[in-house]
């Protein structure tokens, strides 16, 4: 897939996010993986689309998508090193998430 193809964040690929964070080699696809999936989830649930998954969401979510990613894949542990204060991104999913059944 081209780039001038994405419509939406829902069109994102490892590929992509390897191009992105310029990543060369296939030794992290599993979790650049995980990490796409999560980051699609984040923001479908930050913007209120959770419940409608089939309806794709805006292009102009493509950039917090790769920079949630990017984040989550340098920063591997919940807590910031420098104040060790939870870090904000993990304790948004921890909230969103908050009462949600499964």
């Amino acid at each position: 897939m081209d780039f001038m193809d994405i419509e939406s964040p829902d069109d994102l690929t490892v590929d992509i996010v390897k191009h992105y964070m310029r990543i060369e080699h296939n030794l992290d696809d599993f979790e650049l993986t995980m990490y796409l999936k999560s980051a699609l989830s984040y923001v479908r649930k930050f913007v209120e689309m959770d419940d409608t998954p089939e309806v794709p969401m805006d292009i102009d979510l493509v950039m917090p998508v790769l920079m949630l990613v990017s984040h989550f894949y340098e920063n591997k542990t919940p807590t910031n090193v420098n104040n060790a204060k939870l870090d904000d991104i993990f304790s948004g999913i921890m909230w969103m998430n908050r009462g949600v059944e499964l």
